[in-house]
């Protein structure tokens, strides 16, 4: 658990926050959780989505996920996402 400044980007907070449990969801096969919190009009669903422009953790981490699962062998590969 972290809070970030409100200057945060949306990429340094992918970076710090999201492309982590990426790897270990691509690379290590593990369960992860990405969870956002807050009383209302604190910022959750641009957190989550983003905007034009400046896509959310959700948009970046499906990108590196489907780009990292590209190309591998669909047999090997068993993967479950929800949302």
């Amino acid at each position: 658990s972290r809070v970030f400044e409100p200057e945060t980007s949306q990429e340094g907070l992918y970076v710090e926050v999201g492309r982590p449990l990426v790897e270990r969801f691509v690379e290590e096969a593990q369960n992860v959780l990405l969870f956002a919190y807050g009383i209302t009009n604190s910022g959750k669903t641009y957190t989550m989505l983003g905007r034009k422009g400046a896509p959310g953790l959700l948009p970046r981490a499906l990108d590196d996920i489907f780009a990292a699962l590209e190309g591998q062998d669909e047999n090997k590969v068993n993967r479950r996402l929800s949302f």
